[in-house]
């Protein structure tokens, strides 16, 4: 993706799991561990979401606040990953929302 921010203090970027892991659609709250990473070679340090699961576990979040700079106000490239940690304990569809929201500093 994309990533670009030209205030001079910079960015913070937030990572939001809005179940707190892939929840499963026929088990209503209980939620698979997963892990988000944030990433580019322009930005350090990366920024990486633990989704714990579980049940009841609801707008999970981290950020990381950026310096301002050239190559952030000129544009860098991102990435973001996603790897489930736990396996499926029951069949069927598993899902989440996962928001990735950039803030000016």
């Amino acid at each position: 993706m994309d990533f670009k921010c030209n205030d001079i203090d910079g960015a913070t970027v937030t990572l939001t799991s809005s179940e707190g892991g892939l929840e499963s659609d026929d088990n209503e709250d209980f939620a698979l561990k997963y892990e988000a990473l944030f990433s580019s070679n322009d930005l350090s340090p990366d920024l990486q979401l633990k989704a714990p699961g579980g049940p009841g576990q609801n707008d999970v979040s981290v950020s990381e606040s950026y310096g301002g700079s050239t190559d952030l106000a000129s544009g860098i490239t991102a990435s973001l990953s996603v790897t489930t940690t736990e396996a499926a304990k029951w069949a069927g569809g598993y899902s989440d929302t996962l928001t990735v929201n950039v803030t000016s500093n």
